[in-house]
């Protein structure tokens, strides 16, 4: 007979480290709450169903995040024992370099991830708080940025030296982000035409303003740092770009929420959303031909080489 501490000690194993069919479940549940969550802050007002789903959505959410780092631990783990080993023991820590450019460059990138996720949900709370489709449609956006910057940094971690893998990464990554931004594109053309005019309590624009301006100036620090040749890496640098600029947006919403949609704001809205919208065209349109570029250019050298041999 088992006992029930037994069955607890299973469960409780279980749930640090589950199966991988279990995270992916868990995975794809997650992303479905979530979306569920910003399809009713947009098109729903009942506020109870709003509160069930979002409670839902942040227990789904945190452990979500758990597994997350769970899985990314041993690579962190990796780059601290090997610089360790590396170092002298009476060596102060402060003064050993424990990770090298490349190192701070991917735990960078993780956190940068954890940062969106927190963001995303404030914003599907006040989506789901006011019924705002703004925030609704915000939240779609950088959940489905997430994703991508995801999927790069797994073709940068486990596909490091397989060029070939992190060229089709790199496409599809470019494909995903054209959809993405045609939906962003379409919505920065309603802000333009139809301005928000949500009335907010002055606690949700400074929470959200405070975060939305943190967000902005890291993304601008971590634009002029990187300096790379690296196709993916490249992108991941583009994505942030168009982030920076959709952050502007959402600063512009919010300044117009709270000053109110007096005729200077309303220019305003129509110079920021203008610029904004021929940015990120032009921008997207340079990452998918670029990607495509490469792509083609690389199956020729590979197929010039099979050739020769």
């Amino acid at each position: 007979m088992i006992t029930k501490r037994e069955r607890i000690n299973k469960v409780i194993s279980f749930i640090k480290k589950p199966s991988k069919s279990f995270q992916i479940i868990w995975t794809a549940l997650t992303f479905a709450l979530v979306i569920t969550s910003i399809l009713i802050a947009i098109f729903l007002d009942t506020k109870i169903l709003n509160s069930i789903i979002y409670g839902f959505t942040c227990f789904f959410f945190i452990y979500f995040l758990y597994l997350f780092f769970n899985h990314y631990k041993k690579y962190i783990n990796q780059f601290i024992s090997s610089k360790i080993k590396n170092t002298n023991t009476y060596t102060k820590l402060s003064n050993s370099k424990l990770f090298n450019h490349y190192d701070r460059k991917i735990l960078s990138y993780i956190l940068s991830i954890i940062y969106s996720v927190i963001y995303v949900l404030v914003l599907i709370t006040f989506g789901i708080i006011y019924s705002s489709k703004y925030y609704g449609i915000f939240s779609a956006y950088y959940l489905l940025s997430i994703c991508i910057k995801i999927l790069i940094i797994l073709g940068i971690l486990k596909f490091k030296n397989r060029e070939d893998v992190q060229k089709r990464i790199q496409l599809i990554s470019s494909l995903l982000l054209l959809l993405l931004n045609i939906v962003i594109c379409l919505f920065i053309t309603l802000i333009i035409f139809q301005p928000n005019k949500v009335q907010y309590d002055n606690w949700v624009i400074i929470i959200f303003s405070s975060l939305t301006t943190i967000r902005l100036i890291t993304i601008i620090v971590s634009l002029k740092k990187w300096k790379t040749k690296e196709p993916l890496k490249l992108i991941l640098k583009k994505i942030r770009f168009i982030e920076l600029l959709v952050t502007v947006v959402i600063l512009q919403t919010t300044m117009l929420a709270y000053y109110g949609a007096t005729q200077s704001m309303e220019i305003l809205n129509y110079t920021i959303g203008f610029v904004v919208f021929v940015s990120i065209v032009i921008l997207v349109g340079w990452i998918l031909i670029s990607s495509i570029i490469q792509y083609v250019k690389f199956n020729k050298n590979k197929k010039d080489q099979l050739l020769n041999n």
